[in-house]
């Protein structure tokens, strides 16, 4: 039988707790995403809590069993054992289907001259998620983020840049920000390498191509939210 989405979020969960447990990652490290190390291991750990969250999400939900939302309700970020067991129980409920809700951003807090392009990219972001183009939503992503920078830029400057220099990378263009006192929290600009870093991995031809998983995009896509919403 073919997972449904609720039995995939299941697994997905658990296979995190084994990688977490395995390689004895703490939920709370303070990352520097220059070390690839260290990276992989915020990311398995990141994507842990948003799978957890996820499942937390559906309690109350109307197609969710009495019994299934009993135990999603035990479910707790540090107490993996006990997770563990919670989960392999849920993975019983193979009859549930639920969509969970992803997380998405305030349209009206974004600048009125991007707003139209913005909303056009997120609409176009949304398509190629459900339909399983992945690539193409870390590109989106990435040009989302490099949007929404600019508009930054020119707010704050009243300099167009991005005329002056069109091809100015997303690193380039923090470093531009910082030399004009435009402040970013070091966890915003760490997120942003991040995007950036997986959006060049998956447009520049390497000798192993790199294709993200759906949870991987998934992750990506809640740090692109979480940029702009904390941009604006």
């Amino acid at each position: 039988m073919k997972d449904n989405n609720f039995i995939s979020l299941v697994r997905h969960v658990l296979s995190c707790i084994e990688k977490i447990e395995k390689n004895n990652i703490s939920l709370t490290e303070k990352v520097n995403f220059s070390d690839y190390k260290a990276t992989e291991r915020k990311y398995i750990a990141d994507n842990y809590i948003r799978g957890l969250s996820s499942l937390q999400s559906m309690i109350n939900s109307s197609s969710l069993p009495g019994r299934a939302n009993e135990l999603v309700r035990l479910l707790s970020v540090n107490d993996l054992d006990n997770n563990k067991k919670v989960l392999s129980e849920l993975l019983k409920f193979e009859s549930v289907e639920i969509h969970p809700q992803r997380a998405t951003i305030n349209i009206n807090k974004i600048p009125d001259e991007i707003k139209g392009e913005v909303k056009a990219d997120l609409e176009e972001l949304d398509k190629c998620f459900l339909n399983g183009c992945y690539r193409s939503c870390v590109i989106l992503c990435g040009r989302i983020i490099e949007v929404c920078l600019h508009s930054k830029y020119y707010h704050v400057t009243g300099f167009d840049i991005l005329d002056k220099n069109p091809g100015i990378g997303l690193g380039t263009l923090i470093a531009k920000m910082e030399e004009k006192n435009i402040k970013l929290d070091p966890g915003l600009t760490q997120q942003i390498h991040l995007i950036n870093n997986v959006r060049i991995f998956s447009v520049h031809k390497k000798q192993r191509a790199f294709y993200p998983s759906r949870q991987q995009t998934e992750a990506i896509m809640l740090y692109t939210f979480d940029v702009i919403e904390k941009l604006f």
